[in-house]
């Protein structure tokens, strides 16, 4: 019996049994290596990019946000796998967009919608930028005061607390074990270095 000539599907090379590869895994391989049967598989940046694409909501226009349609991570921001790591949707639409993200630089969002991959809303920038457009556009977030969750103290009592220990009447210790809290606490609530912004 002829061994049977077969051919990759990919490259068109002759495809060769392997040492240890039973022949019938053989007759049922169709590329002759893992790079010849990614691209069989679509791997190709062309077709990949193509498949990227695809996942955004490009429904409404060019002009309109495209969001990312599949897995977000906990801050709503597309998430996939891309060049076998974990990525940011937006950061993927840049590089295929504009080529390669320099090292130190943020993808930023024109339109501050966490999952929008139209390359029209995305510029780059650094940590100070994306700090600065945060709060120039009122989305930075300071939770101070109650508003903050490890809050232990309430703004009523920080004014009663000051106002004991300005009468003398009681000692910073004492107001910590009445308020449950740390001496430090206390101290730093009476000579003002937190709670600053209640009178």
């Amino acid at each position: 019996m002829q061994p049977i000539e077969r051919s990759c599907h990919t490259c068109g090379e002759k495809l060769v049994r392997r040492d240890r590869e039973k022949p019938s895994k053989f007759l049922i391989r169709r590329t002759c290596n893992t790079r010849c049967g990614s691209a069989a598989k679509g791997g190709g940046v062309a077709d990949r990019a193509a498949r990227f694409w695809a996942r955004c909501d490009t429904s409404r226009g060019e002009v309109a946000c495209w969001p990312w349609a599949k897995c977000k991570d906990t801050h709503g921001y597309g998430s996939l796998k891309w060049n076998r790591k974990n990525s940011i949707a937006s950061r993927v639409a840049w590089a295929l967009t504009f080529g390669e993200i320099p090292d130190g630089l943020h993808v930023l969002h024109r339109c501050d919608n966490p999952p929008c991959c139209n390359p029209k809303h995305l510029f780059l920038g650094t940590h100070q930028t994306n700090s600065d457009d945060k709060h120039a556009k009122g989305r930075e977030v300071i939770l101070r005061g109650e508003s903050n969750g490890n809050a232990r103290l309430t703004v009523s009592s920080v004014r009663d607390i000051r106002e004991r220990y300005a009468s003398g009447a009681i000692s910073q210790a004492d107001l910590a074990r009445m308020y449950d809290v740390d001496a430090g606490t206390i101290n730093s609530v009476v000579r003002r270095r937190n709670w600053r912004f209640v009178s």
